[in-house]
Order: C-alpha cells, then structure tokens, then sequence
C-alpha cells in the first residue's frame, strides 16, 4: 500500500445516489418541479408549465404560452435538487418570439416589480423553430441553483413560446450530517466504486469546463505563461514554490514602494504644519488691527447707512414725480405752443399719463394720504379738462376732413378721449353731420347738373331727364353708391368709442346727413312720376324706387330719407295704376266694337293683352312681385272680361260661346306665361268649359234634327207604350231610314257640323265640342240599337236593321 490515502465516503443521509448521471450534460426535463412552476401574465391560466416538454416533444406546437395583457412572461422555476445550469434553448416563431430572456438564480416567488434588478445574465434571442440554438450559461454564475427565473420581454403587443429547454447538471438535496471516513494505508481502486466514480465525475467536469469564457482563469493562464517557461516535470513540481516566491517578491515590492509613498506623506505633513503655524500668527496680529480700528469702521458704517437713506428717499421722490407728475416737456405738448397747435400722437400719450396719475391717487388714498392725493387729483382734473377742451376745438375743425388718411387715426383717438364727455361728443358728430350734409348735397348736385368728374366725363344725370326709366334709376344708384361710403366714414370716426354704444348715434348722424338730398331727390322724382308717362314706364319707375328703398331701409332705417322714398313709392304706385285703368279703358273705348264674322276676338282684346305682357315681363323679375302681378292682371283683366261678355251677349247663343271661347283661349295663352296665375286659369276654364257646354248642346241638336232623331229619340223615352215596331216612326222601315241617313253622315262628317265650329281659334276646343256631340249620336243608337233587339219589341231581323253596333259606331265618330 502507497502512503497516500483514498478517503472513503459513507454518507448518511439515507438516499441511493445514480452515479450514472452524476456529470453528464442532458435534459432537466425531469428534474423540475412543475406543480410549483409560475408563469405571470400568461393568458390561459396553467398554459406556461407546459412549455416544459421533453425533447422529442419541442416541435408540437399544440401546447404553447401567449402573454395576456403586455408582451412580457415572467417564469419561476424550482428544482427537485441543485442544479448547475448549462444551456438554455427557446423555440418559437418570428412574428412573436420575445426579444429578450434575463436569467435570476435563487429569487423564489419573484414579480415583475423585482425585473428591474441586474440579472445574473441575459440574452437576445432569435428565431429557432427547431430547437437545435443552446444559449451558453455561465456556469460559474448558475451552480448551486435550487430556483431559476426567466424574464421573457417583446416588442410585439404579445409573446408566444412554444418550448423551453434547459440542460445542465442534477444533484439532489443534501441534509449533512456527521461523516464517517475511513483512511486505508494501500485502497484499491476495486474496494472504492463509488469513490471512484467521484474521481472520474470531477475529472469529466475539468474537462467540460469552457476555459475560454471564463476571463478570470483566461488572466490567470496568461500570467502564468510569463514565468512558466518549460513544461518538464521538475517545473510542474516546483510550480507551487515558485508562484509563492513570486507572490512574496510582489509583496516586498509593493512594501517598498509604499515606504516611498509614507515619506512623501510625511513631508506634506510637516508642510501643513508650518502652514499652520503661519496663519495662527496672521490671524494674531488682525485681531489686535480690527480693535484698534473698530470706532473708525463705526463711524463709516453709520455714513453709509446715513448715504444709503438718503440715495434711496432720492430714488423715491423722482419715482412720486415719475409717476404723480408731468414733465415741462410733457406739460407744453398738453397745453400746444400757440392755441392753433396741430395734435399729435406724443398728445394722447401725455392724455393717457394724466388720466393713469388721476387713477394711482386713488391708491394714494387708500394708503392714508389723503390730502396729497387731493392735491394731485385737482391738479390733473384741470389738465384733463384744459386737454379735452383743446381736443374738442382741433376735432371740431378737422373731423370734416375724413377723407385725409393722415388725420383718421387722429381723430379716432380723439373721439374715443371725448366719449366720456357726452355733449362734446354730440357737438362734434352735429358739425360733422352738417359738413357732410352740405358736402353731399353739393356732389349730388354736380352729379345732377355736371357729371361726375365736373367735365361731362360721364355724362350729367340730367341729360337723360327725357328717359324716366334711366334719370331715376341713376339718381337712386348714385345714392345707394354714397351711402355707404358715409356709413363707413362715420364708422371710422367711432371706431374707439368702446365704452358706449354709439349705434344709434351713428343711425341719427347718417339720417342728418342724408336729409339734405330729400328735397331735390323727392322734387325730380315726382316731376316724373306725375308728367304723362306711359304705365309700362311708370311700373318700371316704381320698381326702381321698391327695389333701392329696400336697400337704403337697411342701412338707414327710419331717416328722413327712408321715410322720403316710402312716400315716392306710395306715389309711384298710386300713378301707375291710375295710369294703367287709364289705358285700359282707352283700349277698350266708350263703345264695345262687335265682333267680325270671323268670330275672332276684338282688336281691344289683342291691345291690352299685349300691354298685360308687357308690364307682366317687367314685374315677373321683380321682388315680391305675386302682389303686383294679381293687381296689375285684375285692373286689366276684370274689365276685358266684362267688356267681352257685353259684346258677346248681343250675338247668337252659337256665335256667342265661339266668341267668347276665342276671347277665353287668347286671354289663357297671355296668362299661363306667368306664376301666380293658377286661380285666375281656373276661373277662366270654368267660363270655357261652360261655352263648350253650350256649344256641344247646339251642335248635338243639330246633328239630331238633320238626322231625324228627334221623334226617334221621343218615342224611345216614352214607356208602355207596347212593342215600339207597332208605333208610327219607330217600324222597322223608319228605323232602316234612319241607319242609311247616318251612314251618309260617316261618309261626310262635317257637312253637318255648324260652320261656327271650324273658326274656333282653340283645336283642342273644336275636339272637346264634336267628341262630346258624337257621344250624343252615339247615346242615341245605343239607346236604339238595344230597342230593336229587345224581342218584347216584335222587330223582325233586328240585325239587318243595323250595320254597325254601338261600339263600332262611337269608335268611327270619334276618329273622325
């Protein structure tokens, strides 16, 4: 037996160790405890245990865990013992694979809120679907792990995993206890498996062992190599010795030096000493200074306390006259240099500073100074005053000249300073309105008598006096062309005045200004309206004057002028249907003229027509034209109508009901060109309807005698009078008589018709009048025809009697 000794193991703790797997690299499938496992945030509660498959199962892809709310899972996984972990592998597919795994040792029951720690390590990973990628474990960082946690992050809004593999090494839980061991002077190799095996497990570990990630042996290896030069076995020997005579020499070189460092230390000390000693001396000598000079600092300080009062009651009393009084410079601008001063912008400031300091003394009140603050507000109450009453004086000259761009925002400062005083203000927009006033009666004049431009480029509106419809259209475009340039002038003249409301004012001011054109506007107008005009001209004059007096009630309403151009239309009106009743009992004459043997309505009818269409086409443009329209049809149409039926009354009840159905059709071709006139059509209808009455009435009488169907028609509405074959007039020879006479009707139709018919201006009246006349006929025969047939009539072959029945017979009458 050698000297060395094989310690033999005898352990205790009541467990069969499998030396078999004890340092094989394999699957931990089996080794975790996967009632415990626990996967946070997985959407099918169970589904993250059974991600852990053994590995011929890591491509069923029917077993998978999705995260639920946010793409991240979270894994604890317990061991059944420890475990060294090696390798780690994850299947799943591109579209939600995590982007990241953190791996945690020993952090049982862990929480996305402890993620936030450093992991023990972390991957980036890519898409494996078959399960063939093993991400390299520390190992020296994951020995010993009884608890493994796996933090899975996405970018995606979930992740999906369908296996997780992990390999490593298995031990089972030891519970130590006392070790018995047993040293033999020669062991063998056959007495110790187990022993044995040990060997060969840790042997098998060095060899597993991945060197090259492990940068703490990679720098040991590399130090070693500067000094380990032969590999013989005296050198491996001697290894031992010469690593602790090289850390020895390392140590008594870092002694050395720090002996070098200790002496530079202390020489800064005694550096710091001296230092010391110095400023202890200095500091000595201005104690005794600052005592003999301390009265002197005293008084010092107490003149410059007194200065620094004295500065700061300086500073305060230029800021009270900053603020609560005016400059000399200021005061000349408020006051002017002359008293025809021109206002500038620098004047308004110098208003706006007065009225500020009038305001502060009513916080200088407040703050218990009353009488300064009296003093003050008396001061500025009388520059203010003498500054508005300057104001008052320049706005008063100036504000005729509106139209000078250099003047408005002037004068629109000024206006806005005197709105706090009332009857000023009213002062200025009376002369402002009285400047316009005369101003605007001057050009309208002008544009009267001279044109425009004053050299007859355009022409005067008077040239064209001869022409009603133009002279006043012109005068009125001309005012609703003035107008609102005025309203915008006065608009701009008020436009600071924002502390009250000046649109009532500015509605007086335009009605003063514009009052002054009443008279020659309202003088011309009413030359034309009351000289002999024809009522077309007329309609159109009141149509002008309707239409721009709705404008200029808009923009005036309630002025002089309004109220002037109401009473012209109310005139105009008035004239123009004076005029047209005029004309239409010139038209008609004092005697109705009869009618020719044409039975064609009168030229008085085609006259006034004519004059109807005429105003008709003027008023069908117009606004609220139904009014006019329905007045202007009644003044003509009433007595047409009446005039008419007078001259149709003397002529025969035939000639009568041609001509007024003439008169009818003509009057309702004028009418139906017009809207608003579906009363006044139907009315008309009803009066031809009942001509065509008359008229089919005359014409059936006719065609009945000249068919000899009178007695017929007699005999057949006459009862019990026996068989009708028995009765003079209705034997079968008369009844035959009379289907040879109607046949030669259907030959020649219109030689029995009334000659009347054909002047009928109306085809659609000539169709109505025979259609309803042959229905007579047709009546009749029928009537007859089943007479004849009725064998309680005794007629003998009723049918020879007859050629046609009653409905061929219509049928042929009323295609004729």
């Amino acid at each position: 037996m050698g000297s060395t000794r094989i310690m033999e193991h005898r352990c205790n703790c009541g467990s069969a160790h499998d030396t078999t797997e004890l340092g094989v690299s394999y699957n931990l499938f089996e080794k975790i405890d996967k009632d415990r496992v626990e996967c946070l945030n997985e959407h099918e509660e169970g589904s993250g245990a059974r991600v852990f498959k053994t590995w011929e199962e890591r491509l069923d892809r029917s077993e998978y865990v999705q995260s639920d709310v946010d793409p991240e899972l979270l894994f604890n996984i317990p061991f059944t013992g420890d475990v060294k972990l090696k390798g780690l592998i994850v299947v799943g597919d591109d579209e939600y694979l995590p982007k990241t795994v953190k791996l945690y040792k020993n952090r049982p029951h862990m929480l996305f809120d402890h993620v936030g720690t450093s992991p023990e390590q972390e991957f980036e990973l890519i898409t494996d679907s078959y399960g063939i990628h093993e991400y390299p474990i520390r190992t020296v960082k994951f020995s010993s792990v009884q608890h493994l946690s796996l933090y899975f992050t996405g970018d995606e809004e979930q992740v999906k995993i369908y296996y997780i593999g992990l390999k490593g090494e298995w031990t089972p839980a030891h519970k130590h206890g006392v070790t018995i061991c047993t040293y033999e002077a020669r062991p063998l190799i056959s007495d110790h498996p187990k022993d044995f095996s040990e060997v060969v497990r840790r042997v098998n570990k060095l060899l597993e062992s991945r060197v090259e990630h492990d940068k703490d042996t990679l720098e040991a290896l590399k130090e070693l190599s500067t000094f380990f030069t032969e590999n013989t076995l005296n050198s491996r020997r001697n290894l031992r010795s010469k690593i602790e005579r090289r850390s020895l020499a390392i140590n008594e070189e870092f002694l050395a030096a720090f002996k070098q460092v200790k002496g530079a230390l202390d020489d800064v000390y005694q550096n710091v000493l001296a230092m010391n000693t110095a400023v202890q001396s200095m500091t000595n000598r201005l104690q005794v200074t600052k005592a003999q000079t301390s009265q002197l600092i005293e008084q010092t300080s107490k003149l410059q306390s007194e200065s620094q009062a004295l500065t700061m009651q300086q500073e305060i009393a230029n800021a009270f006259i900053r603020n609560f009084q005016l400059t000399q410079s200021e005061l000349s601008v408020l006051h002017g240099s002359a008293r025809e001063s021109p206002i500038t912008e620098e004047f308004f400031s110098v208003v706006n500073k007065v009225q500020d300091i009038h305001g502060k003394c009513r916080v200088l009140m407040q703050s218990g100074y009353q009488t300064l603050a009296l003093d003050i507000m008396q001061r500025m109450t009388l520059l203010q005053e003498s500054a508005l009453e300057r104001l008052y004086r320049w706005t008063q000259t100036q504000c005729k000249n509106i139209e000078n761009e250099r003047l408005v925002p002037l004068l629109i400062k000024a206006m806005n300073k005197l709105q706090d005083r009332p009857v000023l203000f009213k002062y200025i927009l009376d002369e402002y309105c009285a400047a316009r006033r005369t101003a605007l009666v001057g050009s309208f004049i002008d544009a009267l008598t001279l044109g425009e431009n004053f050299g007859g480029t355009p022409n005067p509106i008077e040239m064209h006096a001869n022409d009603p419809k133009r002279y006043v259209g012109d005068m009125l475009a001309w005012l609703h062309q003035v107008i609102p340039v005025e309203k915008e002038n006065i608009l701009i003249l008020v436009k600071g005045c924002d502390k009250t409301d000046v649109s009532d004012q500015v509605k007086q001011a335009l009605s003063n200004i514009t009052e002054g054109l009443c008279h020659p506007l309202k003088s011309r107008i009413e030359h034309v309206i009351t000289t002999e005009a024809p009522a077309t001209v007329l309609y159109s004059v009141t149509t002008l004057i309707r239409f721009y007096h709705a404008i200029i009630e808009q923009i005036i309403p309630d002025s002089v002028l309004d109220q002037t151009l109401s009473d012209l239309l109310v005139l105009s009106e008035k004239s123009f249907l004076s005029r047209l009743q005029r004309e239409t009992r010139i038209a008609l004459g004092e005697r109705a003229e009869p009618p020719g043997s044409d039975l064609v309505p009168a030229p008085s009818v085609s006259r006034l027509l004519s004059l109807l269409n005429e105003i008709l086409s003027v008023a069908s443009i117009a606004e609220d034209r139904e009014k006019d329209m329905l007045q202007i049809v009644s003044c003509i149409i009433d007595p047409l109508l009446q005039e008419v039926n007078e001259t149709a009354s003397r002529l025969p009840t035939v000639d009568m009901a041609v001509y007024l159905l003439n008169c009818m059709h003509q009057i309702q071709s004028t009418l139906a060109l017009y809207e608003y006139m579906d009363q006044r059509l139907e009315r008309l209808q009803a009066q031809s309807d009942a001509q065509i009455d008359t008229l089919t009435s005359e014409q059936a009488s006719s065609l009945v005698a000249h068919l000899n169907l009178g007695s017929i028609y007699t005999i057949l509405q006459g009862r019990d009078q026996g068989p009708l074959s028995s009765i003079p007039g209705m034997d079968a020879l008369s009844v035959k008589e009379f289907t040879n006479k109607l046949e030669a009707f259907l030959v020649m139709p219109d030689v029995l018709l009334l000659p009347q018919i054909s002047l009928l201006q109306s085809n659609n009246h000539r169709v109505i009048t025979q259609k309803r006349s042959f229905e007579v006929i047709g009546a009749i025969y029928r009537q007859l025809y089943d007479a004849c047939h009725d064998p309680k009539n005794l007629y003998q072959n009723p049918s020879g009697l007859f050629s046609r029945t009653p409905e061929d017979l219509l049928q042929t009458l009323v295609s004729q």
